[in-house]
């Protein structure tokens, strides 16, 4: 049973099935593959969705309404500045969770979020600040903490989407600290996760969480513009993640969290959640890694070291004396 580039081969067919709004490989009670479909209960036709795609079982997940990017209001301003809280752009009452902390081999530090979190697709907020906490939770011009850089704009059907992700230059000169709240210090690797494997996230919203992988691999699409819905833009090779008992994964403003494997290995970035299911939807950490290098004056991580450990991504590495010649500290910096 060949199940590399399956839902690739049949993303034309499990894209147009009615109300389809995720698909992608997971698997059953038995560990055995499957084909996983989320669909929208309103307009699921049994009748035109397959039982089984070249021979691995389909298994429906019916929700109730569509997938939307998430927002919502509250929490605090934080210093010196770590990953886990509220950010957003100056100009909007808006607000999504800062990701990550990126050290360029030049010293400089930038913050990782979703496109929707700091840019909202605009390329007129090139340049304009970005506040933590965000406006809606209180924050003014006087907290900002950085300026939007980059974003990787959305690209509209039948083109899909392979990232949700901005970054902004960091401005604040009270410190910033790389451990997200209320998790340990990240390590320096991205790596793709497992189905039935647990991870963890610091959010805005819901903070600490714990949460499964349902399924890899998954082309989803999720509303655009934000509340309006005027049309549905794709994503492909995502991670689906289930709460975990009755405890939420992630609620609205966690967006731009990135999400850790046990270890505190980066296994995703949180970019949407399917109403009323339960179900969060990651960026691949594969492609953020890409992003990154390809934008920041970062190298990529070396091969190995020969002596059987990984060896550790410069922009996490960087001194505390490089970055501290530009007024800040660096506080939890791993694996020194």
């Amino acid at each position: 049973m060949a199940l590399d580039g399956l839902i690739s081969r049949h993303r034309a067919h499990l894209g147009a099935l009615p109300g389809i709004v995720s698909y992608g490989l997971s698997t059953d009670q038995f560990g055995q593959p499957v084909v996983l479909l989320v669909i929208n209960e309103l307009l699921y036709n049994p009748d035109l969705t397959p039982l089984e795609i070249e021979g691995v079982p389909v298994v429906v997940h019916l929700i109730q309404g569509h997938g939307h990017f998430l927002h919502a209001p509250h929490f605090d301003r934080v210093r010196p500045l770590r990953p886990g809280t509220s950010v957003g752009p100056n100009d909007f009452l808006w607000a999504g969770t800062l990701g990550s902390l990126i050290i360029e081999n030049n010293g400089a530090v930038h913050m990782l979020s979703n496109n929707h979190v700091l840019a909202l697709n605009l390329p007129e907020l090139i340049g304009r600040p970005i506040v933590q906490p965000a406006t809606i939770d209180g924050g003014t011009l006087f907290d900002q903490v950085a300026t939007l850089t980059h974003y990787q704009p959305y690209v509209l059907p039948p083109q899909i989407n392979t990232l949700d992700v901005a970054l902004a230059r960091v401005t604040v000169l009270d410190g910033i600290n790389l451990s997200p709240l209320d998790l340990g210090t990240p390590t320096n690797t991205f790596r793709y996760p497992s189905v039935g494997e647990t991870v963890r996230k610091s959010g805005r919203t819901t903070g600490d969480t714990t949460g499964r992988v349902l399924a890899v691999d998954v082309d989803t699409n999720l509303c655009w513009p934000l509340n309006q819905c005027v049309t549905n833009i794709w994503f492909t090779d995502c991670i689906v993640i289930e709460d975990i008992g009755n405890a939420p994964f992630a609620m609205g403003g966690d967006s731009g969290s990135a999400v850790y494997d046990n270890n505190m290995n980066m296994v995703g970035l949180l970019f949407g959640r399917a109403i009323g299911a339960g179900l969060s939807s990651l960026i691949s950490p594969l492609h953020v890694e890409q992003y990154l290098v390809q934008q920041l004056e970062i190298e990529p991580p070396p091969v190995g070291n020969g002596n059987g450990n990984a060896d550790k991504h410069p922009w996490v590495l960087a001194s505390v004396l490089t970055v501290a010649g530009l007024g800040m500290l660096v506080v939890g910096t791993a694996h020194q």
